[in-house]
């Protein structure tokens, strides 16, 4: 049985930290991100794309593959808008592939529709369109196209994934930040869904059943595994430890994984706890309710994706686990 992909997106930073051990344990490396400035393809934010030579000579089956990210501006949603502006990225992604001999394109789009102008739905799937004619078009090597894609229905009724998963490689479900909106304390990345969970998004066992109904083949699916955490801060007290409480507020971002296993996991009054069920774990100090990704819940994760022969896991972002401990993890996992 083919062992699943391995993957994980690296910021600039992650380029010149990421390790010659993680560099042979990926399939995958997102480079996060490209961006659109004046109507461009602008390098400008991966100073340090010039590392990408010493992990290609350690591991040359690595993929590295370019992400676009839209951002405030919203560039990269005005350069799906038309076809000239679709042709004209097309091509500058053409040329940055063939200089850095990249693999292939991601679309971190995050959302089409979201605000407000629905015609993006059919501009996401037409700009997907474009770039896969773009990639086919590269001489002499596969190259790969794929989105990071958000969870839940909703998500869903944004794009028109019966027609552009014939356009991709891989969908990159952002297993994470789920349920970040709710008032409730919740899990935000887990496995399975907690046997009184209260939320609406779910875990990544349901979003994979929730996209594969949608028409996306299971062998073109990637899940994701968070680095980081989220928190609710005055959180009641109960026999639950906090989890499940109601609050007034919504979920803010916790630190990252390194620092919560320096400074929070069982240490400065939090105590570690996790549920079965939903193989998640959390923390709790009494006041401060935290819910993350561990090596336990990774283990679960990767034993899923094998267990449901989905494409693969992936993680946001590298360099949160600044101590490279969880790639090793997850590999291993998904070998076993």
């Amino acid at each position: 049985m083919k062992t699943p992909i391995l993957a994980t997106y690296g910021l600039n930073q992650s380029l010149a930290e990421i390790t010659d051990s993680d560099i042979k344990n990926l399939d995958v490396l997102y480079i996060a991100f490209g961006y659109i400035d004046n109507g461009h393809l602008s390098m400008a934010d991966l100073p340090n794309i010039d590392k990408i030579s010493h992990i290609k000579s350690v591991n040359k089956d690595l993929k590295l593959i370019l992400s676009l990210r839209s951002d405030e501006k919203l560039e990269l949603q005005a350069s799906a808008a038309t076809k000239e502006r679709r042709e004209l990225l097309a091509k500058e992604c053409k040329e940055v592939l063939i200089k850095y001999d990249l693999d292939g394109i991601d679309v971190d789009w995050e959302f089409p529709t979201a605000n407000g102008i629905l015609t993006e739905k059919q501009d996401h799937t037409a700009l997907l369109k474009e770039l896969r004619e773009m990639l086919n078009s590269i001489p002499s090597k596969k190259c790969y196209l794929s989105i990071a894609a958000g969870t839940t229905q909703w998500y869903l009724d944004c794009i028109e994934i019966d027609i552009s998963e014939k356009y991709l490689d891989f969908v990159n479900l952002m297993t994470y930040d789920m349920n970040s909106n709710c008032k409730y304390t919740v899990h935000h990345a887990c496995v399975y869904k907690t046997d009184t969970d209260v939320t609406s998004e779910g875990s990544a066992e349901e979003n994979i059943e929730l996209f594969v109904k949608a028409g996306v083949p299971k062998e073109k699916i990637i899940i994701g595994a968070a680095f980081y955490g989220r928190q609710w801060k005055n959180v009641e007290n109960d026999e639950r430890h906090g989890f499940l409480v109601l609050t007034d507020h919504k979920s803010d971002y916790a630190p990252e994984y390194s620092e919560l296993k320096a400074n929070y996991i069982n240490k400065n009054g939090f105590i570690r706890y996790y549920d079965d069920v939903a193989q998640a774990p959390y923390l709790y100090d009494g006041s401060t309710f935290i819910t993350y990704d561990d090596e336990q819940s990774l283990v679960a994760k990767c034993k899923m994706v094998k267990e449901l022969g989905i494409a693969g896991i992936m993680s946001w972002q590298y360099s949160a686990d600044a101590n490279h401990e969880l790639i090793s993890v997850m590999a291993k996992s998904l070998k076993d």
